[in-house]
């Protein structure tokens, strides 16, 4: 009879950043988008969380995080907002994906202070959730 194996472990961080979808729900293509006040209802979904919900959900929902030394849990440090919060769940919203890649690549003449690296990993999520919409 074979041993039962487990899955060997992997950090929370490793893992949440290889797979940032897990089962999020997304919006219709119709639902208008604004990115700051998407930002201020996230902030208020987040006020009496846990710093470690905190972070993990301030990653799902933007899609350029901090740099090193900026702190994790800070919303302000955190860039290009992809989802929103609808009856006090996060959604993803197409246009916020869309209007995201479009400012990561200059769109309005609007100039992301981030590293050459930060912007890789925010283009390689954006890749990953304008699949999950299609």
């Amino acid at each position: 009879m074979p041993k039962f194996r487990p899955k060997p472990r992997t950090s929370h961080a490793t893992s949440r950043r290889e797979n940032p979808l897990r089962s999020i729900p997304v919006a219709p293509r119709t639902r208008k988008w604004d990115g700051s006040k998407a930002k201020t209802r996230i902030k208020k979904l987040l006020m009496n969380r846990p710093v470690y919900e905190k972070q993990e959900t301030l990653e799902r929902a933007f899609a350029l995080w901090p740099a090193r030394g900026e702190s994790v849990t800070d919303i302000e440090n955190y860039k290009l907002p992809v989802m929103d919060v609808v009856r006090g769940r996060l959604v993803l919203v197409p246009r916020a994906v869309f209007t995201a890649k479009a400012y990561l690549h200059g769109a309005r003449g609007i100039r992301i202070d981030a590293t050459r690296a930060q912007k890789r990993d925010a283009e390689q999520r954006l890749k990953l959730l304008s699949k999950e919409i299609q």
